[in-house]
């Protein structure tokens, strides 16, 4: 595994995933100025990245979406009934799956991954005890695919999952596995291997923390999982039965021959650091150039400092007139910046932002007075469409994550599982909801799409 992993390491090293994703971040967030030296300067920036990347996953997330489970045995006519019930008890259990994990919150999360840094990735575990899936979102710095090529994660050779955790929490894992209380204790040690890790803010850490790898690959249709530290397998490889990668992702476009996709951020940044050096040198300009200088023959005036005093008297030396005090003391007019300067620096980010499809009219900045509420939105409608790409993408996401919890729900309920009825008293007319035990046989007859 820890081979494997080294590997994955080296070609996210080599093509720069690393270094990107922090520089990413770096951007949107408003760190614009991160490693240049200034010296007394100020960073003065002007952040058109944020609200492009706001509006755009704004608009990805215009719609709520819910799980809707169909079957799809049409062969077996008499089943038919029990399965649309099946189906909409599953369909009440996603919706609580999706209400209790903050699925609209997470998804928009990943989906700001994906324009930010290209691909935004869920990882799905399940809890024996309640029969749920749980999601997590994963970094894309943490997921190493065995073809880097193939963006459909479902034909990937095999998948690795890194994950730092507290020395104490992995050594309770390995003792839950069955190893040996002396053994874990030379294995499994902290490290600071957090070159990795995605945002600058997560390379300081406060505990003694170690880098875990997940290993999981299709043998015979099935996912096998197994887990190991540098020095020690902590989980056999083992069989979980499951059909599919418990994992999904939105990649925000499609970049060929890459399983990663292409953010929104990259190439705006040679733009956006223009835009914050042409806004420093116009303050430098104005700082040094556009205000009256003094020029003084300090060997003539006896208290220069009253110079910089409002109303304060001025003594010349050596018997000099009040008439020569135009030798002694002087101002340099202001100098003139051109107006293009100006105008280049509002060209780049106007245009940056018409280009990137999230200009004035498509964020809806226009006066009202200027054109009527109706051809406003008739412009904004018509520039969303463009981002039809990214909403399939993350319909298709929601897809794929529904089809992992229904693969986890009937690999995982060999004793059945027990799902939500809404059942009507016939005489009263009231709704009242009961726990129903569903069969496994029943969720894999059901065939469920």
């Amino acid at each position: 595994i820890w081979t494997l992993y080294e590997k994955g390491r080296n070609y996210h090293r080599l093509t720069g995933i690393y270094t990107d994703t922090d520089r990413n971040y770096r951007m949107y967030n408003g760190n614009q100025w991160g490693g240049a030296k200034l010296g007394d300067v100020e960073p003065v920036q002007k952040n058109f990245i944020k609200p492009i990347v706001k509006y755009k996953v704004g608009v990805v997330h215009d719609n709520l979406y819910a799980i809707n489970y169909s079957s799809m045995n049409f062969e077996n006519k008499e089943f038919r009934k029990e399965a649309e019930k099946i189906c909409e008890m599953l369909n009440k259990k996603a919706a609580r799956i999706w209400e209790k994990d903050k699925l609209d919150f997470k998804g928009r999360r990943i989906t700001k991954d994906a324009a930010i840094n290209d691909e935004g990735i869920m990882y799905v575990n399940y809890d024996l005890d309640n029969q749920t899936p749980l999601n997590e979102i994963i970094k894309k710095n943490d997921i190493y695919y065995g073809n880097e090529n193939d963006d459909d994660i479902q034909n990937q050779p095999y998948i690795l999952i890194r994950k730092r955790m507290p020395v104490a929490n992995a050594v309770e894992l390995a003792l839950r596995e069955g190893l040996s209380e002396d053994k874990i204790e030379d294995v499994i040690r902290g490290d600071n291997d957090t070159f990795e890790e995605s945002g600058e803010a997560a390379k300081q850490e406060l505990d003694n923390m170690v880098t875990v790898v997940t290993k999981m690959y299709k043998k015979k249709g099935t996912v096998h999982f197994s887990m190991a530290t540098r020095w020690v397998e902590i989980k056999k490889d083992k069989d979980s039965g499951l059909t599919y990668y418990p994992v999904a992702h939105v990649n925000w476009e499609e970049k060929e021959g890459s399983a990663r996709g292409e953010g929104e951020v990259r190439f705006l940044t040679p733009n956006q650091i223009e835009v914050n050096k042409t806004e420093m040198r116009r303050i430098l300009t104005v700082k040094y150039q556009a205000y009256p200088q003094k020029i003084v023959n300090k060997e003539k005036v006896s208290n220069p400092s009253a110079l910089n005093q409002v109303g304060g008297n001025i003594y010349v030396k050596g018997g000099m007139s009040v008439d020569d005090v135009s030798k002694v003391v002087s101002t340099l007019p202001p100098a003139q910046m051109s107006p293009d300067v100006k105008q280049l620096q509002e060209d780049l980010i106007q245009v940056t932002r018409d280009l990137a499809g999230a200009g004035d009219i498509a964020t809806g900045q226009v006066n009202p007075e200027d054109a009527s509420g109706r051809a406003i939105l008739a412009v904004q409608q018509a520039s969303m469409s463009p981002m039809t790409e990214q909403k399939e993408s993350y319909k298709n996401f929601i897809e794929d994550l529904a089809k992992i919890w229904l693969d986890m729900i009937i690999v995982y309920s060999q004793d059945g599982i027990k799902l939500e009825e809404e059942v009507t008293d016939p005489q009263t007319g009231e709704v009242t909801t009961q726990l129903v035990d569903v069969p496994q046989t029943a969720l894999q007859e059901l065939q469920a799409t």
